[in-house]
């Protein structure tokens, strides 16, 4: 079986472009780790069409409308012939049956989520990015669950955006204010924007509009009597330059959230279709409704930005890549399981340190180290550790190890696992440089860290006849 994916999801005017976006940064992590993919859809928004042609991503462009519920055999059709690996199907319109079908016909599956708006699902793995994800009770036969916003697919243009963001300084008033609605035409929300829009305190305000498929001439009428100074986008080639602009959002629920919590930019939201009323609602129960609005301008109230991890789109793409065996960041849950695989006599002969150490001394370690800001994931397997990969800072540099069980070896999961995380360790340091310790007498991690990017450095210093240093610079595209 190949590595290529076919995504299957659809961007238009009625239901939006978040589909098609969201799996464009799953695409893009597919891709940074050497594999290939191609979009299966009805996308008829021309600025979509163009960022995916931008991007050199294959697309088979689907004609006619998207059905209220996809025909299980034109679907089959539809993503046959391609001798994928894996098959994502993103939208709400494909069904418990759509599911089965594709999985019956042979392909590894990949369900995208928002409100487990199905009775039950059928897949080999089940994502949903939002917050309020793990506390919902998902039925069916479903293989890996990665539910939460460790999961959040960023694309790479944000990712990028994330670090500018760092070295900006945060206005301590807004004067700069973006409004989004999303790629669909959402005009028939504006009533709820009318009187905040044309209220006294937008006075010496900016208010940047980002049109979607909302026509222009809309939103001048709506905006003619706004006492703030607007400026309305009609395509925004570049999203993350525009949140960059702006020290507030107005924004519908939905992944320009998570986006914008990326950026670390405030934001209130609004609810806009029915897929998107448990994020709003989350939202505004922190305060970020729209009613705030006004006391937020006005600075009676000082909105804080949200923590969203940039790595989500790279653990995701490496769960495929490893399943079906999973990854994800580790949590304090996993301090005991980590112990037997890290303290086996076969890790410790193959690790630079070849000390041995009790479980509490592990256990006080492993407390330390969870409040450090340095990436360390985990390799799961039914629901238990199967291996770990950390990064750890060491002056300039960073040191990367890797631990698999017994369970989880073989098959190239060293190495998947090896690219996966790194690829998810540059997204969070893109300047990085890393650094692996190997002893000579362990050919297969050097192989390991070779096919991984790294090069041989040289000797380390004072052991030249036991062991080498390799490093990995500019691994991040």
């Amino acid at each position: 079986m190949s590595e290529l994916i076919v995504i299957r999801a659809d961007a238009t005017p009625s239901m939006g472009t978040g589909h098609v976006m969201r799996c464009l940064a799953l695409v893009q992590a597919w891709e940074r780790i050497g594999r290939k993919a191609v979009f299966v859809g009805h996308i008829t928004v021309p600025w979509v069409r163009e960022r995916l042609s931008k991007e050199g991503v294959s697309v088979n462009y689907l004609e006619g409308d998207v059905a209220p519920e996809q025909d299980v055999s034109v679907l089959l059709d539809e993503v046959s012939g391609y001798d994928a690996s894996w098959v994502v199907l993103d939208g709400y319109h494909f069904s418990l049956e759509c599911q089965k079908a594709v999985k019956n016909a042979g392909h590894r599956l990949l369900v995208i989520d928002d409100y487990n708006h199905l009775p039950e699902y059928c897949c080999d793995i089940l994502l949903n990015q939002n917050i309020n994800a793990p506390t919902i009770q998902y039925r069916g036969e479903i293989g890996t669950r990665l539910l939460g916003s460790d999961y959040v697919l960023l694309r790479q243009d944000i990712i990028k955006a994330r670090h500018l963001s760092k070295e900006c300084t945060p206005s301590p008033q807004i004067k700069n204010i973006l409004l989004t609605l999303g790629g669909g035409d959402e005009s028939h929300t504006f009533d709820q924007l009318k009187q905040v829009l044309h209220s006294a305190e937008m006075k010496g305000r900016t208010l940047r509009v980002i049109a979607g498929s909302v026509a222009v001439e809309k939103w001048n009428e709506l905006l003619a009597d706004s006492p703030a100074t607007v400026e309305i986008i009609q395509q925004a080639h570049d999203m993350s330059r525009h949140m960059l602009w702006a020290d507030f959002c107005i924004t519908a629920g939905g992944s320009t959230c998570w986006e914008l919590g990326a950026l670390k930019v405030p934001f209130v939201v609004f609810e806009v279709p029915e897929n998107q009323k448990e994020i709003a609602q989350y939202f505004k129960n922190s305060s970020r409704g729209l009613g705030q609005l006004r006391e937020i301008i006005s600075g009676e109230i000082v909105p804080e930005s949200i923590e969203i991890p940039v790595d989500g789109s790279g653990l995701v793409a490496g769960s495929m890549l490893l399943f079906p065996f999973s990854i994800m960041p580790v949590k304090s849950e996993h301090a005991e399981e980590i112990y037997p695989i890290v303290a086996a006599k076969e890790t410790r002969r193959k690790f630079f340190s070849t000390s041995t150490f009790s479980l509490e001394h592990h256990l006080a370690w492993f407390e330390e180290r969870l409040k450090k800001d340095e990436p360390f994931y985990v390799v799961m397997k039914d629901q238990s550790v199967a291996g770990f990969v950390r990064f750890d800072k060491d002056g300039a540099d960073y040191v990367a190890s890797i631990a698999l069980a017994k369970n989880a070896r073989g098959g190239g999961r060293g190495h998947n696992a090896s690219m996966s995380t790194t690829e998810c360790f540059f997204m969070r340091n893109p300047d990085a440089k890393l650094r692996a310790y190997i002893k000579k007498t362990n050919p297969v991690a050097i192989q390991l860290v070779l096919s991984t990017g790294f090069y041989l450095e040289g000797d380390v210093e004072g052991d030249s006849t036991t062991s080498s240093f390799y490093r990995l610079n500019g691994y991040a595209k």
